[in-house]
Order: structure tokens, then C-alpha cells, then sequence
């Protein structure tokens, strides 16, 4: 089992500590207004579980087994006795994951988009560093519905609370690309989504100098008030963890160009139906 503290990105500790500064000032009004919206919030969750569970397909032992493997995989490399409910969901084309919490449930959602572009590739342990990625989130606490009310008012100023909220993308990638042992294949399932082309070939080398081409002071205005990291940097932020990869796993670095025959298999395994 990973140790998470060890794959923290040191920001996202500084950054929570401001936001919490900003929130406990206002925690009275923040826990009012939180009282105020609990019947809608519940509401608003039910619905969400009842669309969930009414046009996404669970994933399971029974559906879609390989996801499933891999959720699990990355659920003890996380700690994470509870397995959150894993949907796949069609996203209007958009290649994206997403990592849900209400006080009643967890969740994290696969566009099929994405799914279907890891799949038809071949795409293993990318889809699995895409999918622990999303349970990292649960597993550091960034989903925590408690932590959110509390730095909820530091959401709200400029800067501060998307710099919390991209130290964390930063945490996630960390910790997804531990539990899959394999810097080059988390760095591809970042291009994958960067570029999301399903013949194109993306040169690795050339994809991340383009972020010194990004001008200075416009490449920080462009990320002031984006929730994300742009992928460039995501990917340089990769080889900051090298050292803390898992020994036994580091020698699978330089081979994983090609995915080994039996995660080859996950394209026949996962049905994918019109």
C-alpha cells in the first residue's frame, strides 16, 4: 500500500492551510448557509444517483471486469476499504474522468469517450493511471465534503482556491502514476488526453518542450483561474517522483512501450456496444 503523504505535492499542503485561514473566518456563515441548502443538497444527490444508476453502466465483476480489476488494484494500492461506485458514462464526445463525493456516496466516472480511445489502443496501464488518478482524489481527501465547506470561501477569491485545486491534480497524477508503477504510462494516458487522436502519434519529447514556447506572463494569466495544471506541466511535474517509485516496478519503465500480452487482452474483454 502506498503511503500518501509521501506523494502529496508540497503545495497542496501550503494551499490548504491558506484556504482553511480564509474559511475559518466565515465558518459561522458557511455552516449556516450549509444547513440552509442540506434538503436541496440531498435532493440534488438522489437525482444524481437515480440518473447514475439509470443511463451509466456500473462497473462490477459482471461488467466490464477488467475496469473492475483495475479499480480494485488501484483501491489497495490506495487504502481504500470502500471501493467507490465506478460508472461509464457517455460525455458527448468529451475525454474525461471525474471523481464525485456527497455525504451519502462516492464515485468516479469514466466518459466513454475516453474508455473506448484507451481501449481500441491497446492502452492498459494508461487507463488504469486514469482510473487510480480519480480514486487518488478520494483517497487524499479532496472529495471530502467537509474539507470542501470548510475552504469554500477561499473558493471564491482570485487565485487562491484553483491553486489549491490544481496542487491536487498534481497529488492525483503522483499517486496514479505509483499505483501503476510506470512514469511513461502516465505521462502517455496526460498526452492521450491532451491531443485524443486515435491514429496520431504523439512524440513524447517534442509534446513537453512545447511548454517553453508558452509566453511567461500569459501562460501564468491562462492558469490564474483553471482548476487543472496545463498537460505540459502535469508531465514535467511526473519526473519530480521518480526516486519514490516503487523499486520493483522501476525497471518497467524503459519496457513499457509496448503493453505486455496480457493487458492486450482489456480491447476484447471490455464490450464496447452502440
Amino acid at each position: 500500500m502506498l503511503e500518501i503523504s509521501q506523494y502529496r505535492h508540497p503545495r497542496e499542503k501550503l494551499y490548504f492551510l491558506a484556504c482553511a485561514f480564509v474559511g475559518i473566518w466565515f465558518l459561522p456563515f458557511t455552516f449556516s448557509m450549509a444547513l440552509f441548502l442540506a434538503p436541496s443538497l440531498w435532493f440534488a444527490q438522489q437525482f444524481f444517483k437515480a440518473s447514475l444508476y439509470g443511463n451509466a453502466g456500473l462497473v462490477s465483476e459482471r461488467q466490464y471486469p477488467e475496469l473492475h480489476k483495475m479499480v480494485m488494484d488501484g483501491c489497495r494500492s490506495l487504502g481504500i476499504q470502500n471501493p467507490p461506485a465506478v460508472f461509464v458514462l457517455q460525455g458527448d464526445g468529451a475525454l474525461n474522468a471525474l471523481a464525485v463525493r456527497f455525504l451519502g456516496g462516492r464515485y468516479v466516472l469514466l466518459y466513454a469517450n475516453l474508455v473506448d480511445l484507451m481501449v481500441e489502443k491497446g492502452m492498459a496501464r494508461e487507463m488504469k493511471m486514469i482510473i487510480c488518478h480519480e480514486l487518488a482524489h478520494h483517497a487524499a481527501g479532496h472529495t471530502n465534503p467537509w474539507k470542501h465547506l470548510l475552504i469554500a470561501p477561499a473558493r471564491m477569491m482570485p487565485y487562491l482556491g484553483m491553486a489549491y485545486s490544481r496542487a491536487c491534480e498534481f497529488t492525483a497524477d503522483r499517486l496514479g502514476a505509483a499505483c501503476v508503477g510506470d512514469l511513461l504510462a502516465a505521462k502517455r494516458a496526460l498526452v492521450t488526453i491532451a491531443v485524443g487522436s486515435r491514429v496520431l502519434k504523439t512524440d513524447m519529447a517534442v509534446f513537453v518542450a512545447q511548454e517553453q514556447q508558452i509566453p511567461g506572463i500569459f501562460g501564468l494569466l491562462s492558469e490564474v483561474y483553471a482548476s487543472h495544471p496545463r498537460i505540459t506541466r502535469r508531465i514535467l511535474e511526473l519526473d519530480t517522483i521518480a526516486a519514490l517509485m516503487p523499486k520493483k516496478k522501476t525497471g518497467q519503465i524503459a519496457a513499457s512501450r509496448q503493453v505486455p500480452q496480457a493487458e492486450t487482452r482489456m480491447r476484447d474483454d471490455i464490450p464496447i456496444e452502440g
